[in-house]
């Protein structure tokens, strides 16, 4: 199996157009595995989560708290419903989803 190395300062027209850049990948005949958070990675600040979740004394984040999870769940609704069209097993390059 192959493998194709994309220098990591590449920048496209598209840039930060997450569809933009999944329909390159599909045009380029790549795959895509997509990683829509909420939690991003710990390289992030606050691993890619709003700092407004901090302004809740309560806030439990990572957690079932209503606090984060409700707008957890909209934000994935969301996100996840308008990358549905884009499955491999819709014709498209996303062949996985890691959610949070």
């Amino acid at each position: 199996m192959g493998r194709l190395l994309v220098q990591l300062a590449l920048r496209l027209p598209c840039d930060r157009n997450v569809f933009a850049f999944i329909n390159l990948a599909h045009e380029l005949g790549l795959y895509v595995i997509v990683r829509p958070g909420p939690y991003i990675c710990a390289e992030w600040d606050f691993g890619g989560l709003p700092a407004w979740l901090l302004s809740d004394p309560l806030m439990a984040v990572r957690t079932l708290y209503p606090g984060f999870f409700e707008p957890a769940r909209r934000y994935l609704n969301d996100i996840l419903s308008r990358l549905r069209p884009y499955q491999y097993s819709r014709g498209g390059p996303i062949l996985a989803f890691q959610v949070e």
